[in-house]
């Protein structure tokens, strides 16, 4: 795996994250769709989720996107900007900024998602329109998620210019699998993932995910090692999650790297806010990968990271990374700071 930093230099890692921005509405105090007669907004997407935790813990984040040309579209722009999220590539043009509606659960009833993406300005993406060079100059990481190709060939060209160019200048690269059914097929899905996954420097996803697009078999364990070693990527990580008949749910992370599996511990932590913490711990682990730290240490600050959004509303993983740390040394959770 190349180095994502140059050694001996102090240099703050940058990060290029490459997906939808979305405008998000959201059910206010758990209520369903059909008893609501008003909704939060917020802008989201899980790369820019990514991209905004990273830019709180200290990093560079850029974020790469199309917006229209119209204030709903300069609001999602203005929304990561004020998290410190670098938005000079966030492409203006289309028409539509692609909508999420979540109608949010609690307890035993689960949350449930609503996409109209179709025809967004972002959707509309093809290969030429982004300068990659550009994009990626003086940056070292290229990351993305699986609801990027979800949107047909000319937007999977686009990605896969994207990490031809970003293997030619030397970043490292990683994809969080993020499949959502509501997009597309699995069939359809798993033709594209196999062609993005060869030579990643950091996956991540899940057991399902492993055996359902990758065919791989047996545990956690044997199942990314397979992976790993078939497609010739650096580091896989798992999430696990498990929720009870009270709704409290048990979080935990796997790290494969070459030589070693580590565990975070496991967390049972309150669903209030899952939405997003997927990308938080996405975050986690590229966070860690660019700092040099032991895997060990990756994983462990990468699932503290999950289980704190979820106490977070929204998606948007509004987090320090002293927090983070405090939190993974003290071992529990609750009390006031005064």
């Amino acid at each position: 795996m190349k180095k994502a930093l140059p050694k001996g230099k102090k240099v703050q890692p940058g990060v290029v994250c490459f997906g939808e921005v979305l405008l998000a509405l959201s059910t206010p105090h758990h209520q369903r769709f059909e008893q609501a007669h008003h909704f939060d907004l917020t802008y989201t997407g899980a790369e820019a989720n990514t991209a905004l935790a990273l830019a709180r813990w200290g990093n560079r984040s850029r974020v790469v996107t199309r917006v229209p040309a119209h204030a709903l579209g300069q609001a999602a722009v203005n929304g990561l900007r004020r998290y410190g999220v670098d938005t000079e590539f966030m492409l203006r043009g289309g028409e539509k900024l692609g909508l999420l509606f979540l109608e949010v659960g609690l307890a035993q009833r689960p949350s449930q998602v609503l996409y109209d993406r179709k025809g967004s300005a972002f959707a509309d993406l093809k290969p030429g329109m982004i300068p990659w060079k550009e994009v990626f100059t003086g940056y070292h990481w290229f990351h993305f998620s699986g609801t990027a190709p979800a949107f047909g060939p000319g937007l999977e060209a686009c990605l896969k210019e994207g990490l031809q160019v970003a293997r030619q200048m030397g970043l490292g690269t990683s994809m969080d699998c993020n499949y959502r059914s509501t997009l597309w097929g699995a069939k359809e899905a798993k033709k594209a993932f196999l062609k993005l996954v060869p030579g990643l420097d950091l996956f991540s996803g899940t057991l399902h995910d492993l055996k359902n697009f990758f065919d791989a078999q047996g545990s956690e364990e044997q199942a990314a090692a397979a992976f790993r070693k078939k497609f010739g990527v650096a580091r896989v990580a798992l999430s696990q999650r498990s929720t009870d008949s009270q709704g409290v749910e048990r979080f935990s992370g796997m790290l494969l790297g070459k030589d070693s599996v580590r565990r975070s511990r496991v967390h049972a932590v309150s669903p209030f806010g899952r939405i997003g913490s997927g990308d938080a711990l996405m975050a986690g682990l590229i966070h860690g990968v660019l700092a040099d730290w032991p895997e060990e240490r990756i994983i462990e600050y990468a699932a503290g990271a999950g289980c704190l959004k979820q106490t977070v509303a929204h998606d948007l993983p509004i987090l320090g990374s002293e927090e983070i740390e405090e939190w993974i040394l003290r071992g529990s959770g609750g009390g006031v700071r005064r």
